[in-house]
């Protein structure tokens, strides 16, 4: 595979991964975002209850967007050429936890009084005919590329299971609790969707079976050194067990250099 680098975006043969710059960009992103998590849902969830193809919400304004870029979807004129994107806030203390969308399931005020700068990495998705790997790693690119310019010291955000039952994912969920749960930066899922992580005893954890089952964006965060808070989020609306994860800035920088 042969990348084109530039301080602006990352280009394959067929893609484009990039800060996006327009409005069209901006929806291309929420109507990717609809598509994946809220299609096929009940009604009743944003902006799906109302028949708007778009899936956003009050943090949204306060963000950018990384974009991934079909060409040739983009060149035939549909409208759904994003193929990958992700949400991008910057805040720190003085902005509080209520500015950042992790803290609505999670606990965060430790988190933000620790550090001056924060990014909070949200809504990450990929088009179900990506889902290769490649992708997931262009948009990494990007949000390196974007984090070389930014001084923030923390990278935090939310990382999904799929599906309500913590029995489908108890070997995953204890070994997260085991052996990356944060021990100096306290943050817990709020009381009313808390699951407990140490489904089992350490000892009867199947470690391979374990990270069989950790979601794509969980093992790249535990790649770099990345942390958990504890207990997970269970989201009956969009039937998902949420996991705070959060990994230093440099740390994600020094592992992932690029020119």
């Amino acid at each position: 595979m042969r990348l084109k680098l530039s301080s602006i975006m990352i280009e394959t043969r067929n893609l484009i991964a990039k800060i996006a710059t327009n409005n069209d960009e901006i929806e291309a992103c929420k109507r990717l975002r609809h598509r994946i998590f809220l299609r096929g849902l009940n009604e009743g969830i944003g902006d799906a209850e109302q028949g708007v193809k778009l899936d956003e919400d009050i943090y949204d304004s306060l963000a950018e967007h990384i974009i991934l870029i079909d060409r040739k979807r983009l060149c035939k004129g549909l409208n759904n050429y994003a193929v990958g994107t992700c949400r991008l806030i910057v805040g720190g203390a003085s902005d509080g936890p209520n500015h950042f969308y992790s803290n609505s399931e999670f606990v965060i005020d430790s988190l933000v009084k620790s550090r001056n700068l924060f990014l909070e990495v949200g809504r990450s998705c990929v088009d179900h005919e990506y889902r290769d790997g490649l992708a997931l790693y262009l948009l990494w690119l990007a949000l390196i590329k974007y984090l070389e310019n930014k001084e923030v010291e923390i990278v935090f955000g939310v990382a999904s299971f799929k599906g309500n039952s913590p029995h489908e994912f108890n070997h995953a969920l204890s070994f997260l609790h085991y052996n990356h749960l944060s021990k100096k930066i306290m943050v817990s899922a709020r009381s009313e969707g808390f699951l407990k992580l140490n489904q089992m005893a350490e000892e009867h954890i199947n470690v391979q079976q374990a990270k069989k089952q950790l979601p794509s964006l969980l093992k790249t965060y535990l790649s770099f050194g990345g942390q958990i808070g504890e207990g997970a989020f269970v989201d009956r609306q969009l039937k998902t067990i949420d996991i705070f994860v959060f990994a230093e800035k440099s740390n994600i920088i020094n592992k992932h250099k690029i020119s």
